[in-house]
Order: C-alpha cells, then structure tokens, then sequence
C-alpha cells in the first residue's frame, strides 16, 4: 500500500515537498504552457498572500536549475518530476473509447481500452490537454495520489486471479533471476503481444508500469522484494528484484525505441547506462553474490533484452 501521505504546512520548498513524499497540488503540467506555448516573455505572476507564489517558483527553479559541473546531468529533475510520477500528468496514454452497459469485471482479462474507459467515466483519470473528446482520445493521470492508487490496483489485473498471466509473470521473474535473457525475450515478446491491444506504447513510463505490475506479485511470491527508482550509484535504477536472503538480485534499466529497427540502440544505451551509472554499487557494497545487470529495449509490442552479466565482484 502507499505510504500515508504528510501534510508539509507552510513549506514553500518544492524539493522539500516532493522528497518528503507530502500532499502536493501538482501544477507541474503549468511548465508546459510557461516554456512551450506562452508567448509571454516577461511572465508576472500576481496572486495575494499564501497563494503559493513562492512555491511555484521553487518548482521552477529546481525545473530549470543546470549542474554546472555536469550540464549533461539532469537526474535531479528525473528525481522530482519523472519518478515521482509527475510526468505522467504531461505525458498521457492513447486510447480508444469504449462502449459497456455494466461495469466490465476487472479480475478477468479485460483489455486496456476498456479499463481506462472506465476510469475516465469514473474520474481517475482526465484528458489531456491536446486530446479530443471521441473515438481515440489521450488521457492522463492527474495526479501523484491516483498513481499510487494505479501502481496498488494493477495487481488485479496482474494476480492471482489472472492465472495465465500469474504462470506467466512467475515464470518471467524466473528466467531474469537465473539470467536467461533468451527465453525471458521470448516470453516478454508473447506476454507484449497479448497485453498491448491499443497505441498506447508511446510512454517509456507505459512500459515500466506493464514490467511492474508483470512482476509486481510474482515477485513476492518468490519472496523478492521489488526497488523501484533505488538511488545507487550515480543515480537512480529502474527496477530491481532483490532476492536478499540468497544475496541475489537482478537490475532492469528499461529504454523505448522510436521504432522497431532501434530496439537494439535501445537497449545499448540501456546497458551503458548501467555501466555509466554503476547502478550494481549498492549491492556490490553488500557483497551480494549475482548481480545481473539487464537492459531492456522495448518498442511497440516487442522488445530486446542484453544481459551484462554478474557485475559482483569475484571474492
């Protein structure tokens, strides 16, 4: 379950806020309109007292603040706004609109369409700003709060309940936990096929909530604990299943291709990124024994998978 939110009285440090994980009126999608489409050179903002200007500004500023030492270097910004699941009200997800009497039942395979069909109808998620109203439409998630709830739900659609996709999802955990990248690939790519029904795969963040709810109960089942966006190294993983009681786990640095001819370009930088980053840092510091470092190239309804290996330290 998520963590019980705080509230964070009188703090104007957005930073603060965020890391804190306290209630938050997300008005980041406001930067798209302030950087992207306002005309306005000069923006003043005139509200009166205890509005929020100043916390507005601190988003700003962390938004737009450059490490000098490193320009390249915008992990700070993925921290605040993408991993905490900011992005997702920007980003969106294309669906087409479906027609049900009754509520469709959740725990039987029911296809995306009509799952976000309904929590549209149910206000868990709106549409974006460029969407049309018929037909196929993008949606949002509005805020923090709704995709918590989505990352706890998701295991409905992924559980027990579901024991085609729960056999499946097992047996995936598996095949990444004993570093079988080939059969992995080749059950990713089938479970790819059956899931993704929709354009909705224009989100690297689509692919990373499909690879955590996959694993999400099977993972427990096999008493692993699941990391998601650990801060290791030079900055922050994806996934991790973490089989601590054996001192195993296996790192996922997920990257989406434009199209099918770039997966491998995706997954090369996956796994660079991996290097890069020394993301094995944390559990090479806990003598761990296997550390498998996985990229994962997706791109619409398949993927690529490259192992980097035990990237443990011989003792």
């Amino acid at each position: 379950m998520p963590k019980d939110l705080l509230f964070l009285t009188g703090s104007e440090n957005f930073s603060e806020i965020i890391e804190e994980g306290a209630y938050y009126v997300d008005k980041t999608s406001y930067l798209k309109e302030l950087f992207l489409t306002s005309t306005v050179k000069n923006p003043l903002f005139i509200r009166p007292r205890r509005f929020g200007k100043t916390l507005n500004m601190s988003m700003i500023k962390e938004f737009c603040e450059i490490n000098y030492q490193n320009p390249s270097d915008k992990s700070r910004q993925q921290k605040l706004f993408i991993d905490n699941g900011r992005n997702i009200a920007v980003a969106g997800v294309e669906i087409s609109l479906e027609e049900f009497t009754t509520s469709p039942d959740l725990s039987h395979n029911i296809d995306f369409d009509t799952f976000m069909t309904l929590m549209l109808h149910t206000g868990y998620v709106t549409y974006s700003e460029d969407s049309v109203f018929l037909n196929n439409v993008r949606i949002r998630i509005p805020n923090r709060e709704v995709y918590e709830w989505f990352k706890v739900k998701q295991k409905l659609l992924y559980g027990e309940n579901n024991p085609e996709w729960f056999n499946q999802a097992l047996r995936l955990v598996d095949l990444l936990m004993e570093n079988n990248v080939e059969e992995a690939s080749s059950l990713m790519n089938d479970m790819l096929v059956q899931f993704l029904s929709v354009r909705n795969y224009g989100s690297e963040l689509y692919y990373h909530g499909f690879m955590l709810g996959v694993i999400g109960l099977a993972a427990s089942t096999r008493n692993l604990i699941i990391h998601e966006e650990l801060e290791s190294g030079e900055g922050f993983t994806d996934l991790v299943l973490d089989d601590f009681v054996n001192e195993n786990c296996c790192i996922l640095e997920l990257k989406k291709a434009e199209s099918l001819d770039k997966r491998y370009a995706a997954v090369q930088e996956a796994t660079a990124q991996l290097l890069t980053k020394n993301y094995a840092e944390e559990f090479v510091g806990k003598r761990y024994k296997k550390i498998y470092g996985i990229g994962i190239g997706f791109a619409k309804k398949s993927c690529e998978i490259v192992s980097l290996g035990n990237l443990a330290k011989p003792s």
